[in-house]
């Protein structure tokens, strides 16, 4: 399936040091750094010193909800429903990350990822705190 869209380019944002700083790294990254084909064979490993990160964050809406130029206006619709899969894997490598996600609101669409959202907000044990930012 190809829908057309590029992957928004974080290296414009230059306030999150993307590119810049090794340990920064999106969610395309992210994914890749779960995989077990990987650079790391599925671990979760900073590329700065190859240790497993203790605090992992999430920045959400970068590049859109904006009107700004060279950001988009509208929702994805996806990045908040892979977050919280990452968040949960992420607990899963090792159960004592804390795992935060910056974000404007929650937009996880679908009866799957509504019970995804009050599950780790039910439960502590996923560590997941959040934060908003506009």
């Amino acid at each position: 399936m190809s829908p057309g869209l590029e992957p928004f380019d974080p290296k414009v944002r230059d306030e999150y040091r993307y590119g810049k700083f090794e340990n920064v790294v999106t969610s395309m990254d992210f994914e890749r750094l779960l995989c077990a084909t990987g650079p790391y064979e599925g671990e979760i490993l900073r590329a700065s010193d190859k240790k497993h990160p203790h605090k992992v964050a999430w920045i959400q809406c970068v590049g859109s909800r904006r009107v700004t130029p060279g950001e988009n206006s509208y929702c994805s619709g996806v990045c908040c429903t892979y977050t919280q899969k990452q968040v949960i894997l992420t607990k899963e490598h090792d159960a004592e990350a804390e795992c935060t996600i910056f974000h404007n609101d929650i937009r996880s669409f679908g009866r799957i990822l509504s019970a995804s959202t009050k599950e780790q907000r039910n439960f502590p044990e996923f560590g997941l705190s959040e934060a908003t930012h506009q």
